[in-house]
C-alpha cells in the first residue's frame, strides 16, 4: 500500500489499488485484506478514486467478490446494493457489481431476485461483455418456461455481449452453451466451424440441464 499512498493522481493510485486487489482477490487468497482496505478508505479518498473508468468499476467488482470470499455475504450484499441503488453509477458501471451478485443470489436459491437483477442489468447494458452471464441465465429461464423462441433470442444476446469473443475459459464455455442452446441442446446440431469438441459440448448441456433444474419451482 505505500505505493498507493504515494500516488499523487487518482488513476495512477487506482490502478495501483486494481492490481494490487486483483491479486489478493484471485491469486493469493487474501480477501480479508481487499475488504480491510476497502473499509479503511474514508469517503473522500473514495470520492476522489471515482471515475468512469473501466478500472474502477473492475476494481468494485473485485471487492464484491472480496467479501463473498471472506464468507461475508451480508458485506457483500449490502456494498452491492449501496451500488446499484445509487443513482450515479453509469450503466456500464453496474454489471462490474451486479452481474457476480445476481449470479451469488442464484447460487443460493434466491431466484427470483437473482433472475430479476439479471433482467435488469441485460436491459440497461445489453452488450456489456459482463452481461453476456445475465443473457444465459434469461435464456436458461425462458427455456424452463419452454418459451424456446425467446431463449434463443437471449442465447443471441450471449454472443453479442461478448462479441463472438472467447479467449477466457469463462467467455469459451458461456459461448458453447450460446451455441447448444440455439441448437436445441443437440451437440451434433452446433456448428463445426465453432470448434467445439463433441465431449465438450456433451459436459456443457449437461450444466444446461442441470442448471435447468436449478431454478425449477
Amino acid at each position: 500500500m505505500t505505493a498507493f499512498a504515494a500516488a499523487d493522481h487518482p488513476a495512477v493510485a487506482m490502478n495501483i489499488l486494481f492490481k494490487l486487489t486483483r491479486r489478493q482477490v484471485w491469486d493469493f487468497g487474501r480477501s480479508a485484506d481487499a475488504v480491510a482496505t476497502w473499509e479503511s478508505l474514508d469517503a473522500e479518498t473514495q470520492d476522489w478514486l471515482w471515475s468512469g473508468s473501466s478500472v474502477f468499476w473492475e476494481y468494485l467488482g473485485l471487492v464484491f467478490e472480496a467479501y463473498a470470499r471472506a464468507d461475508d455475504f451480508a458485506g457483500a450484499e449490502a456494498f452491492a446494493n449501496g451500488v446499484l441503488n445509487d443513482i450515479a453509477v453509469p450503466a456500464d458501471g453496474l454489471p462490474y457489481v451486479g452481474v457476480p451478485f445476481a449470479r451469488q443470489l442464484i447460487r443460493r436459491g434466491r431466484i427470483p431476485e437473482g433472475l430479476a437483477l439479471f433482467e435488469r442489468l441485460a436491459q440497461s447494458a445489453p452488450r456489456h461483455a459482463q452481461c453476456a452471464l445475465a443473457w444465459y441465465w434469461l435464456a436458461i429461464a425462458a427455456l424452463q418456461q419452454e418459451n424456446v423462441s425467446k431463449s434463443k433470442e437471449y442465447a443471441a444476446c450471449i454472443r453479442q455481449a461478448q462479441n463472438l469473443k472467447t479467449g477466457l475459459s469463462a467467455e469459451y464455455r458461456l459461448d458453447a452453451k450460446a451455441l447448444l442452446l440455439l441448437a436445441d441442446l443437440n451437440p451434433a446440431g452446433v456448428d463445426p466451424a465453432a470448434h467445439y469438441k463433441t465431449s465438450q459440448l456433451n459436459e456443457y448441456a449437461q450444466q444446461i440441464n442441470a442448471d435447468l433444474n436449478w431454478i425449477a419451482p
